[in-house]
């Protein structure tokens, strides 16, 4: 039983962060576009002992001092468009950007904020090292993925705003 509670924790975990780093928050942005209701995922590049990559995500990442230190509205938008830009190449490809879920870990110490990026047509991200492809799902395709291929943070956005990500892509 002791073993179980424990594997749970595992799972509950921040996985963003590496072993003696401390971040305060993060953010990130799920594209779906306007025009065919699909929504653009990312496939973290694999790396040993990080349980979440090899798996699908949004593009995003920490925030920094600066982005901290604003109204934490805009630097969590700033920070989620500057680590969108990094990731994928594009700058602000999007006609309107919706405050999603936002994550906090248990102990209160982090937070991440998930946005919703609506976009006007597909386009092809020029990916950085972090992520290995990327894929325009539409909802009928996203279902047929395992969600043991859903980085936790992606499964916990669909389980807390599936309405609204449900409303835009169709």
């Amino acid at each position: 039983e002791g073993h179980k509670a424990q594997h749970e924790d595992d799972e509950r975990k921040d996985t963003w962060q590496e072993p003696g780093e401390h971040y305060k928050a993060g953010a990130g942005i799920m594209p779906i576009c306007k025009d065919t209701g699909r929504i653009l995922l990312f496939l973290r590049k694999p790396v040993p002992g990080d349980p979440d990559s090899g798996r699908w995500a949004t593009a995003g990442g920490m925030m920094k001092d600066d982005e901290l230190e604003m109204n934490i509205e805009l630097g969590s938008r700033d920070a989620a468009l500057r680590e969108f830009k990094e990731e994928t190449g594009e700058n602000d490809p999007f006609s309107r950007l919706i405050a999603s879920y936002v994550y906090e870990s248990e102990d209160g110490s982090f937070k991440y904020y998930n946005f919703i990026g609506l976009v006007d047509e597909e386009f092809e991200p020029k990916l950085n090292s972090e992520h290995t492809e990327y894929k325009w799902f539409s909802l009928s395709d996203l279902k047929l993925v395992p969600r043991e291929l859903f980085h936790f943070g992606l499964k916990l956005l669909f389980a807390n705003d599936e309405d609204t990500i449900m409303e835009y892509a169709r």
